[in-house]
């Protein structure tokens, strides 16, 4: 499920998508990808809680911030 901005039939601008699984990424979509600042939620089955940075080519894209709970974190690429 996307909400958001759309251009050209394709997810552009701030949006957040949902999956069935219960993960969802809030932040900006480029031609249909994650692209630039966003943070992706892990489903509630996975042990990671949240991973914040940059976003590129549908992925985290160089240093980001991974959260193992609502408070705990470290830096990682």
């Amino acid at each position: 499920k996307y909400s958001g901005k759309v251009a050209g039939g394709y997810k552009s601008g701030q949006g957040t998508y949902t999956w069935s699984s219960g993960a969802y990424y809030e932040g900006n979509w480029k031609d249909d990808k994650m692209s630039g600042q966003g943070t992706y939620f892990y489903p509630k089955k996975e042990t990671g809680y949240k991973l914040t940075g940059n976003f590129g080519r549908g992925g985290p894209n160089g240093e980001c911030r991974y959260y193992v709970s609502s408070s705990d974190s470290y830096k990682t690429n």
